[in-house]
């Protein structure tokens, strides 16, 4: 009985230990992204001044986060040639990273506690809010405005359950992309388009006959998503925006798209840690 017991607490050593040693095994993220030699990235493509196809040079995607994505892979990988842009929607971005279509998520993707349960993120390299697009003879002024009016928002986004939460009774109209949602604003099929400042701030730079309306009713902190348990991945691209901040790139980048300084405060945001992030975004909505 007792050779049977010591066995028995043997075995059960073995097994914690291997599992120990297991835990403890680095992540090998990185080194299997440096030895692939491309970064595959999902980013959007149908925003205006942020991520879409420039006409002018069919299939070249530009804009502020294609500017990050390339940034980012520079630095990891030393050139931005090798960031492989992969089109994403605010519903399958994540379903694409968990599958292994894509290494990272650079799509104006906000920090949540429910996405954070699901993957892993960045630190924070922008802090938007979300606004409403209106024509200008349209009398919505305000998110309260919005009782029995039309507004459109992508699927699968931040900005629909905002909305659920603060127009319960505006008839909510979805689409896949924001670009559809623009299309549908344009043709009169609703009265407002609502979701980040810098996302609208691109649709009004394309239509000056729309207004995006100067009020903030969130803060939506957005962070580069990646698969969980990739510490030494997440390492390396919170490093890379570092250096994209230090040098100047991300500075000029914005200015370049947006035309405008950056925004007053943007400081206390980039850079803060993904699980605080979370927090102040759900703690808004309490």
């Amino acid at each position: 009985m007792k050779r049977r017991a010591a066995l028995a607490v043997i075995a059960s050593g073995i097994s914690f230990a291997a599992k120990g040693r297991a835990e403890a095994a680095p992540d090998d993220a990185l080194a299997r992204l440096k030895q692939s030699g491309v970064m595959r990235i999902g980013v959007k493509s149908d925003l205006p001044a942020i991520a879409y196809v420039d006409t002018t040079q069919p299939g070249d995607l530009q804009g502020f986060e294609i500017d990050l994505a390339r940034g980012v892979a520079k630095r990891i990988l030393g050139d931005p040639d090798r960031a492989r842009l992969v089109g994403v929607t605010s519903e399958n971005r994540i379903p694409k990273l968990l599958s292994g279509e894509i290494d990272l998520i650079l799509a104006t993707m906000t920090i949540t506690p429910e996405r954070l349960a699901q993957i892993d993120f960045s630190n924070v390299y922008y802090k938007a809010g979300q606004t409403l697009l209106v024509n200008p003879a349209s009398k919505i002024r305000s998110y309260r405005d919005l009782a029995g009016h039309t507004v459109c928002t992508a699927q699968a986004s931040t900005s629909a359950a905002t909305l659920a939460r603060v127009a319960p009774a505006a008839r909510v109209v979805l689409r896949p992309t924001y670009g559809m949602c623009y299309d549908v604003l344009r043709d009169g099929g609703v009265d407002a388009m609502s979701t980040d400042d810098v996302i609208l701030l691109g649709f009004a730079f394309k239509d000056p006959k729309f207004t995006m309306l100067d009020e903030r009713f969130t803060f939506e902190p957005y962070g580069i998503g990646l698969r969980k348990n990739s510490a030494s991945l997440k390492s390396a691209v919170n490093d890379a925006f570092k250096s994209i901040r230090r040098d100047g790139d991300y500075d000029s980048s914005y200015q370049r798209w947006f035309r405008q300084p950056l925004p007053r405060g943007y400081g206390y945001w980039l850079d803060m840690d993904p699980a605080l992030a979370a927090k102040k975004f759900a703690d808004q909505s309490r």
